[in-house]
C-alpha cells in the first residue's frame, strides 16, 4: 500500500466524528447561562466558524508536526569538547535554554504557588548567607555564583519589586527575574574579560548553570522549612526543571578551571534536521502511524515555512491581533460574558511576552524580528479557510486538540508515565505523548479549561464504550479540578455546553451501571458501590453545571422495583427447604428460615450501611419486601405444627419452641424498626403455653432439686479456714440457688415482649422458688434439731438408772448438769440459712420484684370482687404464754415447751424450752398453710434432760377459713385438759397470686428458721448457764459445811466470843474464790465460742453471742428479783452475802452486764 493510500484510509476512518456535534447546546442550556449577551447570536457565530474550518486527521498531523519541529529548533544545542591547538581558539556559540524550559514550566495553566508565609523574606536570608559565604555546599562557594546572586539580592531589596513577588507567590516570576539579572551580569563579566575561556557566544551555558543553582536554592528553602510536603507538586516541577538545566554539565564550579586549559573548548553541534534527533516528531509519527521517512520528507519540504522566525512573527502577530481586538483564536462572541473574555485576553497578553522571551533566549537573533501595522490590519479582512491565518496555530485549535488527544488515546502504544503529579493526566499515555499534547496546547493557545473539558469528553466516550473504568474517571475529574482555576462563567460557550453534556452522560452511564451493581447486592460477594457513589457525590453533584433533573426519582423508583423483585426471588429460594407436607413441618424450619433472613439483612446492612443516592436503603427495601411474607408463612406453619401435634396427641418440645420464639422476635424487632405497622400475628399469644408448661415442670422438680442437693451433703465449709462470709456455707445451698439462678436467667433470656405476661411468669417462678426454699429450710432445720437433741454418753447412762438411783442422785446433789458442746456441722447449717437469705435478696433484685408487681397492678382492673376464689390460706399463729401449768419436776416447777400438731399427729411447730417455771412466756410465731378447715392440737411437754419428757397438758383449736373470713386477728385462751391455760394469737391471710406475697413468705420462712436455730443454740447453753448461776451455786460457795452464823451465835451465848477480836470473824469469799466458782462456765464458753467463731459467719456469731449474753443477764436478774407477773411469787430474796457474790460475779466476770444491771 502506498503512503498516499494509507493517508486516504486514515482520513476516512478519522472523519467519522462530527466536530460540530460537540458544540451543540441542549434545549435547557440557557437556564445555566448568565444573560449578559445574546446566547443565540454567540451560538450561530460559533457554529458558523466550526462549519467553516472542518479539521481532518491530516490537518492535525501537519500542525502537530510543525510543533514538534519547532520544539527541535528551540531546544538547547548539544555541545562537544574539541581540542584546539591554539589556546585562544574561539568557542562555538550557545544560547541559554532557561527561558524555554521556564516557559514549559509555566504552561500548566494553574501555577503551583509558593507558601503563603513571607517566603521572599526567608529566601532573602538564604541569599545573604550565600553572598557572605555562610551557605554550606561548594556549589555556592564559587565567586561568580556569589556575584550573580548578589546582583539578584540587590534587586530583591527594592520594595516595589519585593511587593510584586510576595503578592504573586509564583516561583517562575522569581526565576525569570534571576535569568534577566544573571544574563546581564555574566555578559558584562565577559565584556570586561573577567571570565577566562567564556565568550559572548557560550555564556548561555553558564547562565543555565547559575539558574539551576538558583532553583536548587528555592527547593532547599522549601525543604528546610518543612514546606515540601504541602507543596510536593511545586518541588517536583522545580527539581525536574533543575535537572533539565543541567542536561549538558552538572558541575557548576569547575567551569573556569576547565576553560583555563587552552587546548580544551566546547563547541555547539550544528542542526542536522534529522527526525531521529526530534523526539516530538517521532511521537507525532507514532501517534498518526506515519513512517519516519514520510515525516522527514514533510519536514524537509516545509523547513523554511516552519522556521522559528515564522513562529516568532506569528506569535507577535497573535498578540497584536488580540491587543487590537481582531480575531485570533477566540473572540468576545465565544464567551458568555464580557468579563470572561476580558480575563482571558489579559492572561494571553501577559503570557505571550514570556513565550517570546523564551524564544529569544534560545535564538537571540529572533529579537530583531518585528511586524508592522499593515500586517495586523491586513489580516482582518481575510477569510478564514481551512489553513487559517497562522502557520503554527490551526484554524480551529479546539477541534484540532480534540482530534490529537483522541489519536493519542486510540493509538497509544507505550508505557504510562510514572509521576505523582496530576499534571501528567491522563496516566494511560506515555510521557512523550503527554509532552507533545502539552506543547501543542501551548503553541495553539488552547485555554486550560478547554483542554480539561475536551479531555473529559474523550474519557466520556471511552467510558461509554467500556474502554475506561471508574478509577480513570476519578483521576480525570481530579485533574480537571486541579488544572482549571477559572470559574465556569469565564469559560467559552462551547466548553460550558460540552461540560454539561459530559456530566449528563457520565451521570446516565454511572446510574445504569449502579443499577446493575445494586441488583447483585444479594450475592455472597456483591460488588462495591462506593466507587459509583464517590464519583457522584464528589465530582458530579458539586459541579455547578450538573443537573440531575427528574430522572433521579425515576431511577430510584426503578431500583426499588428491581430490588423488591430480587428480594422476593431470594426469599423464594430460602423457602425451598420447607417441606410441602404439613405433617413434616417442624419449628426448626422457622428457626432456620429466620436465621437466613436475619443473616441476609445483617450482611446487607454491613455491606451497604449508607443510603444510595441518599434515598435507597437496600436493607430497608428488602425488609419491606419479604418480612411480611415471612410473617404470614411463619403463622401458617406454626398453626399447622400445632394442629398436627394435637392430631397425633404428642407434646411439642419446649426448648424448640423457645428457639423458635427467639428467632421470631428477632425478625419482629427488625420488622418494627423499618415497617411502620404491627407484626401480622401475636407471637407471645402462640408461645405462652410452652412457658407455662416449663414453669409447671420447674414447680414439680423443685423439691427434687433440694433432695438431690441434700442427698450427699456433709455440711462442711467450702473453704477451710476461710475468712469471707461466702466461704463458711456448704455446697447444698449453692446447688439449690444455682438451679434457681439458671432458670431465672433462662426466663430472662427469652426477652419476652409482653411485660404483663413476663411479670406473671416471674410470679409463678418465685412461687416455685419459695416452695423449694421453704422445703430446704424444713429439711435443714430438722437435721439441725436432730443434732441439737442428740444424747450424750452420760445422758444415755443416766437413762438406764432406776428411779431410786435417780432420787438418790438428786437428793445427794451428785448429779451435775452436763454442758452441751456444738459441732461444726451444726454451725454450717446455720450459715446455710443465713446465706440463703442473702441470695434470696439478690434474686429479688435480679428479678426486680417491685417492677413486676407494678406491671401486674397496672394491667389489673382497679375494681376487684371482695370474695376471691382461692384454695390456699395462710394462718399466722403466735404462741404467747401459758399460766398455772402442772409441776412435773421434784423442785415444784416444770421446763415447758409447746408442740403444734395436726389431726394426723404430724408435728407442725415446736417452741423453745422455758426452764423452771409454771408461767412460761414463749412469744413465738409459726405460719401454717391450709386449703380448708384443719384441727390443731397444742400440747405442752415438760423437758427432762434424763428420761422421757413429761406430759403437761393439751388443748385443741380449729382453724376454719370461714371463721377468719374477715381477716382480723383474734386471741384465744385455750384451757388445758389438766390444769392451766395457753394464750394463742391467730390471724389469717388468703394466699394471693402475687409475687411480693410469695417472696415475703419465703423471706419470713428463712428468717423464722434462722431465729429458731439461734434460739436452739441459746436453749442448749441455757441449762448450764442456769446451773452455774443458780442459788445452789451460791449456797455451795457460802456453806461448804457448818455455817458461820451458827458458830457465832454459839460463842455469843456462852460468852467465849465477847473478847474475841473483830478481825478474827470469817469474812465472805474472796475475788479469786468467786472467779473460780465460774471457771467451769467460762471454760465452756471458751471451748464453744472457738467452734462458733471458726464455723459461723461474723453476723451469725454476733447474733448467737448476743442471745447468749442476754440469757446470762436474764439468769442473773432472776436471782436478784422475781419475774414480772401478776401472779404471786414464792421466790425468797437473796441474803447480803449472796448479793455480794452476785455483784462480784458481775464485777469480775461480767463487767458489761454489771453496767447493764446498774442502768436497769
Amino acid at each position: 500500500m502506498s503512503q498516499h493510500q494509507h493517508h486516504h484510509q486514515q482520513q476516512q476512518r478519522w472523519s467519522t466524528h462530527d466536530a460540530a456535534g460537540y458544540y451543540a447546546q441542549p434545549e435547557n442550556a440557557a437556564a445555566y447561562q448568565p444573560q449578559n449577551r445574546q446566547n443565540s447570536h454567540a451560538s450561530v457565530i460559533s457554529a458558523r466558524r466550526v462549519a467553516g474550518s472542518q479539521a481532518t486527521p491530516e490537518h492535525v498531523y501537519s500542525h502537530a508536526l510543525r510543533v514538534g519541529f519547532l520544539n527541535y529548533l528551540l531546544q538547547p544545542r548539544k555541545r562537544v569538547v574539541v581540542t584546539q591547538p591554539a589556546p585562544k581558539a574561539a568557542s562555538s556559540s550557545y544560547s541559554s535554554s532557561a527561558s524555554v524550559l521556564l516557559a514549559e514550566f509555566s504552561s500548566g495553566g494553574k501555577s503551583a504557588k509558593l507558601p503563603k508565609v513571607d517566603f521572599v523574606t526567608v529566601f532573602q536570608r538564604r541569599l545573604e548567607g550565600i553572598v557572605i559565604g555562610r551557605e554550606p555546599g561548594k556549589d555556592f562557594k564559587d565567586a561568580l555564583v556569589k556575584r550573580t546572586f548578589a546582583v539578584f539580592l540587590n534587586t530583591l531589596i527594592d520594595p516595589e519589586r519585593r511587593k510584586v513577588l510576595s503578592k504573586s507567590r509564583r516561583a517562575e516570576d522569581m526565576i525569570l527575574l534571576f535569568i534577566s539579572r544573571a544574563t546581564g551580569e555574566l555578559q558584562s563579566a565577559v565584556q570586561t574579560g573577567g571570565l577566562v575561556g567564556v565568550t559572548r557566544e557560550n555564556v548561555g551555558l553558564l547562565v543555565d548553570r547559575h539558574v539551576a543553582l538558583f532553583i536548587r536554592l528555592i527547593v532547599l528553602c522549601l525543604k528546610d522549612n518543612g514546606w515540601a510536603s504541602g507543596h510536593a507538586e511545586l518541588v517536583n516541577k522545580l527539581s525536574t526543571l533543575e535537572s533539565r538545566m543541567l542536561v549538558h554539565d552538572k558541575n557548576l564550579v569547575d567551569l573556569q578551571t576547565s576553560t583555563q586549559q587552552p587546548t580544551q573548548i566546547t563547541e555547539e553541534v550544528p542542526l542536522s534536521y534529522d527526525v531521529r534527533e526530534m523526539p516530538y516528531v517521532q511521537t507525532v509519527a507514532r501517534i498518526f502511524r506515519i513512517s519516519l521517512t514520510q515525516a522527514q520528507n514533510d519536514i524537509n519540504r516545509n523547513r523554511q515555512a516552519w522556521s522559528d522566525t515564522i513562529a516568532m512573527k506569528e506569535l507577535k502577530l497573535y498578540g497584536a491581533r488580540i491587543h487590537a481586538g481582531a480575531r485570533a483564536t477566540l473572540t468576545a462572541d465565544d464567551f458568555d460574558t464580557d468579563a470572561g473574555y476580558d480575563r482571558w485576553k489579559a492572561g494571553e497578553l501577559e503570557y505571550i511576552p514570556l513565550m517570546q522571551e523564551a524564544m529569544v533566549t534560545a535564538n537571540p537573533g529572533l529579537a530583531s524580528i518585528d511586524i508592522n501595522g499593515d500586517q495586523v490590519n491586513g489580516f482582518q479582512s481575510h477569510t478564514d479557510g481551512a489553513e487559517g491565518i497562522f502557520t503554527f496555530i490551526p484554524p480551529n485549535p479546539r477541534e484540532y486538540f480534540r482530534i490529537l488527544l483522541k489519536m493519542c488515546f486510540d493509538n497509544h502504544a507505550g508505557p504510562p508515565a510514572e509521576s505523582e503529579s496530576e499534571e501528567l493526566f491522563p496516566p494511560v499515555l506515555s510521557y512523550e505523548e503527554l509532552s507533545l499534547v502539552e506543547a501543542c496546547a501551548i503553541r495553539w493557545r488552547i485555554p486550560m479549561f478547554s483542554r480539561s473539558v475536551l479531555t473529559l469528553s474523550l474519557i466520556r466516550e471511552m467510558y461509554a464504550e467500556n474502554r475506561s473504568d471508574l478509577d480513570t474517571l476519578d483521576k480525570a475529574f481530579e485533574y480537571h479540578k486541579a488544572a482549571v482555576t477559572e470559574p465556569w462563567e469565564d469559560w467559552t460557550i462551547p466548553d460550558q455546553t460540552l461540560q454539561r453534556k459530559n456530566l449528563s452522560s457520565f451521570y446516565d452511564n454511572i446510574l445504569r451501571e449502579l443499577y446493575h451493581a445494586v441488583m447483585q447486592c444479594f450475592e455472597m460477594k456483591p460488588p462495591s458501590l462506593e466507587e459509583y457513589m464517590y464519583i457522584l457525590t464528589n465530582h458530579l453533584y458539586p459541579d455547578p453545571l450538573f443537573s440531575a433533573g427528574k430522572d433521579l426519582d425515576t431511577f430510584i423508583g426503578s431500583v426499588k422495583d428491581g430490588l423488591k423483585v430480587r428480594a422476593e426471588e431470594v426469599y423464594s429460594g430460602f423457602t425451598k427447604d420447607i417441606p410441602e407436607d404439613r405433617n413434616e413441618w417442624d419449628m426448626y424450619h422457622i428457626v432456620e428460615l429466620g436465621k437466613k433472613l436475619i443473616g441476609l439483612i445483617k450482611r446487607l446492612s454491613k455491606k451497604f450501611p449508607e443510603p444510595i443516592l441518599g434515598k435507597l436503603k437496600i436493607d430497608f427495601i428488602t425488609i419491606e419486601s419479604i418480612f411480611p411474607a415471612f410473617a404470614e408463612d411463619a403463622e401458617n406453619i406454626i398453626k399447622g405444627i400445632f394442629r398436627s401435634s394435637q392430631e397425633k396427641g404428642e407434646e411439642l418440645d419446649i426448648q424448640d419452641a423457645f428457639d423458635m420464639y427467639q428467632s421470631l422476635i428477632e425478625v419482629r424487632d427488625i420488622h418494627d424498626q423499618v415497617i411502620k405497622a404491627d407484626f401480622p400475628f401475636d407471637i407471645e399469644q402462640m408461645i405462652q403455653d410452652f412457658v407455662w408448661r416449663w414453669l409447671a415442670n420447674i414447680d414439680k422438680k423443685v423439691i427434687e432439686w433440694v433432695d438431690n442437693a441434700l442427698k450427699n451433703e456433709e455440711f462442711k465449709v467450702k473453704i477451710e479456714n476461710g475468712t469471707m462470709a461466702n466461704d463458711k456455707h456448704s455446697v447444698s445451698v449453692d446447688d439449690v440457688f444455682r438451679s434457681f439462678t439458671q432458670n431465672i436467667k433462662a426466663l430472662k433470656d427469652l426477652n419476652w415482649a409482653d411485660e404483663f405476661q413476663e411479670a406473671k411468669f416471674f410470679t409463678a417462678l418465685c412461687k416455685s422458688i419459695g416452695t423449694g426454699l421453704m422445703y430446704y429450710c424444713e429439711k435443714v432445720e430438722a437435721l439441725f434439731t436432730q443434732e441439737m437433741d442428740r444424747v450424750t454418753p452420760e445422758q444415755e447412762a443416766a437413762r438406764n438408772k432406776t428411779q431410786k438411783e435417780k432420787l438418790l442422785a438428786y437428793f445427794n446433789s451428785k448429779e451435775k448438769v452436763e454442758p452441751f458442746n456444738f459441732l461444726p456441722e451444726t454451725c454450717v447449717k446455720f450459715n446455710n440459712i443465713e446465706f440463703a437469705l442473702q441470695q434470696l435478696d439478690l434474686l429479688e433484685r435480679s428479678i426486680n420484684v417491685e417492677r413486676c408487681a407494678a406491671i401486674i397492678a397496672k394491667h389489673t382492673p382497679v375494681y376487684q370482687p371482695k370474695k376471691q376464689s382461692t384454695n390456699k390460706y395462710l394462718f399466722t399463729i403466735k404462741i404467747v404464754e401459758a399460766e398455772d401449768l402442772k409441776a412435773c419436776d421434784i423442785n415444784g416447777f416444770s421446763d415447758p415447751y409447746v408442740v403444734l400438731g395436726d389431726e394426723y399427729h404430724k408435728r407442725l411447730a415446736k417452741t423453745r424450752v422455758i426452764y423452771t417455771t409454771l408461767n412460761p412466756r414463749f412469744d413465738e410465731t409459726v405460719e401454717i398453710t391450709t386449703s380448708g378447715p384443719v384441727l390443731l392440737t397444742a400440747t405442752i411437754w415438760d423437758h427432762d434432760t434424763v428420761g422421757e419428757h413429761d406430759y403437761v397438758g393439751r388443748a385443741p383449736i380449729k382453724l376454719d377459713p370461714h371463721y377468719f373470713g374477715d381477716y382480723e386477728p383474734r386471741e384465744f385462751w385455750l384451757d388445758l385438759d389438766t390444769q392451766g391455760r395457753l394464750l394463742l394469737k391467730i390471724s389469717m391471710e388468703g394466699e394471693r397470686d402475687d409475687i411480693q406475697f410469695y417472696m415475703g413468705r419465703t423471706f419470713r420462712a428463712l428468717k423464722r428458721t434462722e431465729r429458731d436455730m439461734a434460739r436452739q443454740i441459746t436453749d442448749k447453753c441455757s441449762p448450764f448457764i442456769k446451773h452455774c448461776l443458780s442459788k445452789q451455786a451460791l449456797k455451795s460457795m457460802l456453806s461448804p459445811g457448818i455455817s458461820i452464823a451458827s458458830v457465832s451465835s454459839y460463842f455469843s451465848r456462852t460468852g467465849f466470843g465477847s473478847n474475841r477480836p473483830q478481825s478474827m470473824v470469817k469474812a465472805g469469799p474472796t475475788d479469786d474464790e468467786v472467779a473460780e466458782a465460774l471457771e467451769a462456765l467460762f471454760t465452756y464458753f471458751n471451748e464453744n465460742f472457738e467452734i462458733l467463731d471458726k464455723t459461723l459467719t461474723h453476723d451469725a456469731l454476733i447474733s448467737v453471742m448476743t442471745k447468749l449474753w442476754k440469757e446470762v443477764l436474764a439468769t442473773i436478774e432472776s436471782l436478784m428479783v422475781p419475774p414480772l407477773s401478776d401472779k404471786p411469787s414464792n421466790q425468797k430474796p437473796l441474803s447480803s452475802q449472796e448479793l455480794d457474790v452476785v455483784f462480784k460475779w458481775l464485777k469480775v466476770r461480767f463487767p458489761g452486764l454489771c453496767l447493764a444491771l446498774v442502768s436497769f
